[in-house]
């Protein structure tokens, strides 16, 4: 009787492990999925406003302090990484 006892609480403890385990993996993976689409999210957001600025420099003959702040004061409020 005490073998099956001890075997039976040797089964459901690494049953509980096991499973323990899965969910700390599973969580891991979805932070760091998480991460990678924010990063991606924020590189293609500066790739596009970098790409605006060389659209604005083309477009003109000339660029003046004056008018690459106006151009730029919108980017520069709303990504405060710049």
């Amino acid at each position: 009787m005490f073998f099956i006892g001890g075997s039976i609480s040797i089964i459901l403890t690494f049953i509980h492990w096991s499973s323990e385990a899965y969910r700390v993996k599973t969580n891991f993976e979805k932070q760091g999925d998480n991460l990678t689409e924010h990063l991606q999210q924020h590189i293609q957001e500066y790739t596009n406003i970098t790409q605006s600025l060389g659209a604005f420099y083309e477009s003109s003959d000339q660029v003046t302090r004056k008018d690459f702040k106006l151009f730029t004061q919108h980017f520069l409020d709303e990504n405060l990484g710049f």
